[in-house]
């Protein structure tokens, strides 16, 4: 059936206004894009000619090897990769470190610190990040030679420093399971949860809590 010459003229102008309408549309999204792409690069350049400020000492983190293991492992070659983790997490601990929480983009480090601050605070934030893949290894090692205790010192330290990896959290939930150490793990699941960094992790902290859940299970079920 042809269309009426009137619903032709209807439907012309439907899409003559359509048209209209996304122009308009689309106009907006493009000027409002123009608006944030200068407000960003007028920031930009604000930013990289901001003042730099020192870096306050208590934003640094300090580690304190005192609170290391001092258990002395000896030249046995059984403990030669245990010996290599610790001094790794030995040199690791004489570099600068710290963590910017809540995190900051680079544009406000620049902007707070200055532009030339800006490697210096990548670099102490990556150190930091560091020590605690470094600490967790080296509490994986003593793990595997049955060293419960000095591994407990370690991975504690990582869970001070509020770790944002999983690991140090397991292998502490692994432990305590194993000496059936119920308030240790429920302890555990309390720092979680009070943490804000961490408990704001939902990903992160879900993964912790059901791991420390279910070893509270098994451990109820042996009961």
């Amino acid at each position: 059936m042809t269309p009426s010459p009137i619903h032709s003229f209807i439907g012309f102008f439907a899409f003559l206004a359509a048209g209209i309408a996304f122009k308009i549309t689309v106009g907006k999204a493009g000027k409002k894009r123009d608006i944030e792409t200068q407000k960003f690069l007028n920031d930009e350049h604000e930013a990289n000619f901001a003042r730099a400020h020192e870096i306050p000492d208590e934003m640094l983190y300090h580690p304190d090897i005192n609170q290391l293991p001092d258990t002395d492992y000896g030249d046995n070659p059984e403990f030669l990769k245990l010996n290599q983790a610790k001094q790794k997490v030995l040199s690791c601990a004489k570099s600068p470190m710290l963590r910017l929480n809540p995190p900051m983009k680079n544009i406000e480090i620049k902007q707070k610190f200055g532009a030339a601050n800006l490697e210096k605070i990548t670099n102490y934030e990556t150190s930091y990040d560091q020590y605690i893949r470094l600490l967790t290894n080296f509490g994986e090692e003593l793990i595997k030679l049955d060293l419960f205790e000095d591994a407990k010192k370690a991975l504690n330290i990582c869970i001070d420093m509020e770790s944002l990896v999983s690991q140090p959290y397991l292998l502490l939930c692994d432990i305590y399971a194993k000496e059936k150490n119920i308030t240790e793990l429920n302890l555990l699941k309390n720092k979680v949860e009070l943490t804000a960094i961490i408990a704001g992790d939902k990903i992160l902290s879900k993964k912790i809590l059901d791991y420390a859940n279910e070893k509270l299970n098994e451990l109820d079920n042996l009961k």
